[in-house]
């Protein structure tokens, strides 16, 4: 039963990495070691100097390993920080879009030989 969890939740974060990858053009997706740091979030996702951190669940009632919780409320304090499940997953989408003010970087970003370029005459720092 837990190996089929465990299943489940893996192909929910790869079906999540490529999709964040498509939404925010140009991030980097890291998958977090869970050996190298007990609880610590699954996904730490850079952005154009921002960075949010995510721990997948396979389903809203899943259980919270120990200090997952700590973490994901640590990370809030320095950033955008939320355990995210398909049942919550168009929500917290919604509010990692307007953490990284997608509307504002997708009209600056022009791609040269496959790189992103953000134009900085247009960035003006909030």
């Amino acid at each position: 039963m837990a190996e089929y969890k465990k299943r489940n939740e893996s192909k929910f974060r790869s079906k999540l990495i490529k999709e964040i990858k498509m939404i925010f053009p140009g991030c980097e997706v890291f998958h977090l070691d869970p050996n190298e740091c007990q609880g610590a979030p699954d996904l730490l996702i850079l952005y154009f100097g921002k960075y949010a951190c995510l721990e997948c669940k396979d389903n809203e009632h899943a259980p919270h390993r120990p200090n997952q919780d700590y973490y994901i409320k640590k990370y809030k304090l320095m950033a955008f920080a939320s355990f995210i499940f398909p049942e919550n997953k168009e929500d917290i989408l919604k509010k990692l879009k307007s953490y990284f003010r997608i509307w504002y970087f997708r009209r600056n970003i022009k791609l040269w030989n496959g790189m992103i370029i953000l134009s900085m005459k247009d960035y003006t720092p909030s």
